[in-house]
């Protein structure tokens, strides 16, 4: 078998995109196939997908969020907004547009300090609309308002830092009144761009000193974030200040377009592998291509076209190894338009047209590939591809299995596809196209939608398909089961108002994941190496008093060291806003773990209790302490159990035991 897999590699034709567990006969057969068959001609492309092998990092659906700018007319981004919910959206980054004509009823802020006056009537619409979605916003906090200006120009450092300070606990005060929760700030917007900011890095750095004051002043459990830069010179100087003062600090933010790669390295660089562990990383605006009018941006650029899926997909896959990255935003959710003097929106030509959302309220290409991407379910398979032009990701739960495949070359390709060791024998197939008739709103006005274009019964556990995959195109097989159950559905057990990460050895593969739609929280160890800690810590308030959590393993997560623990902790705070009594509860791989966390109560845990990890039904009125407000910390752990071992675990209401019964298993 080695050999084969030698020569493979070295003929340069046979790709893994995870690491190789070994192969059962039927695939060394087929393998040996394509070799047989001589694979010299791109024409011809042979995947593999083995859905009973997991590979990391999953498919998470809390990592691929848009970016919405203010240069849209709000009505229309209202009504846009069922569109977030149905493409599997998690959030959404706003622009507040302070001191601007196209701010939310301009001028939202007026009088002086210390006596502004707020209008909030158009962010109460917006948000709202957001939260009815389910989708939870990152707020940036731009520009100078009105009363603060020097002069007449937005783009001025505040005129008072204490006045920005009280904008910003204003702003965020009033957002936690009407229980809009979790929700993320940043400060300013791209401060290293003129075109955004007349001040310089010290400016923005008192700036962003006093947002950050007031935003945490008016919600202690909001996160804050910056620089916001277009570059990525900023980040060690920023990290220096905000340590140097003391600053809150959730997230290092920054914007990358097709130069993603510059921008997390400069921001891993200036983190360092120890020293921020509880800093993550977004990236707030980024795009597949560069920014620069007239190119790809441009009205029927490649933004616009089908092309943008394959390459939003060859960009996702990217990102998901970059495990320390948390949140990116892709530049843009809707079409812009500009605001005449007289208060009319209008479209101007040559403006660039980046949205997933054409100013029709129609879906483009992009759009669909996020729809995919969400479709599929979050634990990842293993593919092999025998043509480096071409990729493909899969994944699978118990009872639905994805396939995505796209072509980053300028041929066509007939591709032949062997789906094996599905989780299920029995039920349908549904294969869709994104190409130039397909799925694409600027190609085809008539047929912009991602609906199924071949429909078939599936009676075994594999499922084979031949077609034509065209230059720069999609497609994608959806299988399912006939049991209607997915890991995807909405789960919603308590109110989640803070999500804790932490990044211990930045830079390893481990991850960790909440997704707080579907209360499912995956943790995994990476394939670099046998010791590391991956955990993920979410704060709760109107927790039900019985929560089930049921924990699924995968690659055998076992004792490495006295360290090594795979459980989960409760941290409880009392009436006086001190978390006061922790609890870890674990399973068999536990070996003395007497580990501080840097939340909640930031103990050693106060109680250890074995349990059968597996499937637990907690009682939180026998553990709670007499003086308990409410707010719980769930923090969930999987440490130095081996490399590419795994954990899922799901949590659900007690009450809901009847209607989930054997499927949790």
């Amino acid at each position: 078998m080695k050999n084969i897999l030698n020569k493979i590699k070295t003929g340069g034709m046979v790709f893994i995109n995870s690491r190789p567990i070994g192969f059962n006969l039927l695939i060394i057969t087929f393998l040996s196939l394509l070799l047989i068959g001589n694979l010299k001609a791109t024409a011809q492309t042979q995947i593999i997908a083995d859905f009973s092998k997991r590979t990391g990092p999953p498919l998470i659906k809390t990592k691929f969020n848009v970016y919405q700018t203010p240069l849209a007319p709000l009505q229309r981004m209202l009504n846009d907004q069922h569109l977030l919910k149905e493409a599997g959206i998690r959030s959404l980054r706003f622009e507040t547009a302070w001191g601007k004509s196209i701010d939310f009823n301009a001028p939202s802020i007026t009088g002086t300090y210390p006596d502004f006056k707020y209008n909030r009537t158009g962010y109460t619409q917006f948000i709202k609309g957001l939260e009815a979605q389910l989708v939870y916003p990152l707020l940036t906090l731009t520009y100078t308002p009105d009363p603060l200006k020097p002069g007449k120009d937005w783009r001025d450092k505040p005129l008072s830092l204490e006045g920005y300070e009280k904008v910003t606990r204003d702003f965020a005060s009033y957002w936690k009144s009407q229980q809009i929760m979790p929700i993320d700030y940043e400060v300013w917007n791209e401060p290293d761009f003129k075109v955004f900011f007349s001040g310089g890095k010290t400016d923005y750095f008192d700036i962003y000193k006093a947002g950050a004051q007031g935003i945490k002043a008016g919600n202690k459990d909001a996160k804050v974030g910056g620089p916001v830069t277009a570059f990525n010179g900023w980040y060690k100087d920023f990290l220096s200040f905000v340590k140097n003062n003391n600053l809150p600090l959730d997230f290092l933010s920054g914007h990358a377009y097709s130069n993603a790669g510059g921008q997390l390295q400069a921001m891993k660089s200036a983190l360092g592998t120890f020293d921020w562990p509880g800093v993550e990383t977004y990236l707030t605006e980024y795009a597949s291509y560069k920014s620069v009018p007239g190119t790809d941006i441009r009205e029927g650029g490649a933004s616009e076209r089908y092309i943008a899926a394959a390459d939003f997909f060859k960009d996702a896959k990217m990102f998901l190894g970059h495990t320390e990255l948390t949140k990116v935003y892709w530049a843009q959710w809707s079409d812009v338009e500009l605001l005449s003097k007289e208060g009319n929106w209008y479209y101007q030509p040559k403006t660039d047209k980046m949205g997933l959302i054409d100013l029709s309220g129609k879906p483009k290409a992009l759009y669909n590939g996020f729809k995919i991407y969400n479709l599929m379910p979050v634990d990842r398979n293993e593919t092999i591809i025998n043509n480096p032009n071409v990729d493909a990701l899969a994944s699978s739960d118990a009872h639905n299995a994805g396939f995505v495949v796209w072509n980053l070359s300028d041929s066509a390709t007939t591709i032949t596809t062997a789906l094996k060791k599905l989780p299920f024998k029995n039920g349908s197939v549904k294969i869709y196209r994104i190409d130039a008739t397909h799925s694409s709103y600027f190609e085809n006005k008539n047929n912009y939608n991602l609906i199924p274009l071949e429909t078939k019964k599936l009676s075994a556990d594999q499922f084979s398909w031949t077609g034509n995959l065209p230059a720069k195109a999609v497609v994608f097989i959806r299988l399912k089961d006939n049991s209607g159950q997915s890991d995807l559905k909405t789960n919603l057990v308590a109110k989640d108002i803070h999500t804790y990460h932490w990044f211990w050895d930045r830079g390893n593969t481990n991850y960790a994941d909440f997704d707080r739609q579907t209360w499912i929280a995956r943790l995994g160890m990476g394939s670099s190496k046998d010791t590391a800690t991956a955990q993920i810590g979410v704060e709760l308030t109107d927790v039900p008093q019985k929560l089930r959590i049921v924990a699924k393993t995968s690659g055998t997560p076992h004792i490495i060291n006295d360290k090594s623990v795979l459980g989960y902790r409760l941290d409880f705070m009392d009436t006086n806003g001190n978390y006061v009594k922790s609890v870890l509860f674990h399973g068999t791989v536990y070996h003395n773990y007497h580990e501080k966390l840097s939340w909640g109560k930031k103990n050693i845990a106060d109680i250890n209790l074995a349990i059968r990890v597996n499937d637990h039904t907690l009682n939180l009125k026998k553990l709670t302490p007499a003086n308990f407000n409410g707010k719980i910390l769930l923090t969930f752990i999987l440490q130095n159990t081996g490399k590419n071992s795994s954990v899922t675990f799901k949590v659900y209401k007690a009450s809901d035991i009847k209607l989930l019964g054997p499927l949790l298993n």
